[in-house]
């Protein structure tokens, strides 16, 4: 019996040891996994900071694109007044073409005018 016994001791005593070894694999494993926990918060925060840095960015973009789009606006309406600008001009040139064909019909009837005088007066000296 005493065999038995000593062999339930050792029997024991390896179970114990296995038992040990086992609370000690746990107790390394809660660490890492609470290590790895730690690291996993961390890189979740980065992802969290660096989502809030894409945000701004796109905000940014927006912001950007709004002036682009008000800006193609402005080039439209200056390339509108450009146009209405133009018709304008030619009609203030058409204007001024007609108002240098009546100038040189007046020019001519100066001319005229101008030699009748001269004859008048050229004869008047004569008479006078």
């Amino acid at each position: 019996m005493e065999e038995l016994l000593e062999k339930l001791d050792e029997r024991m005593n390896r179970q114990e040891k296995l038992m040990e070894q086992l609370i000690n694999m746990v107790g390394k494993n809660n660490e890492a996994t609470f290590a790895m926990d730690n690291r996993f918060n961390n890189i979740e925060n980065r992802l969290d900071k660096m989502d809030d840095r894409f945000d701004k960015v796109e905000n940014r973009l927006d912001k950007i694109e709004n002036r682009l789009d008000k800006m193609d606006d402005r080039f439209n309406k200056i390339e509108d007044d450009q146009r209405v600008m133009g018709e304008g001009i030619q009609e203030i040139n058409g204007k001024v073409d007609r108002i240098e064909l009546t100038l040189d019909e007046r020019k001519y009837d100066v001319q005229a005018l101008n030699k009748r005088i001269f004859k008048t007066e050229s004869e008047m000296e004569r008479f006078g």
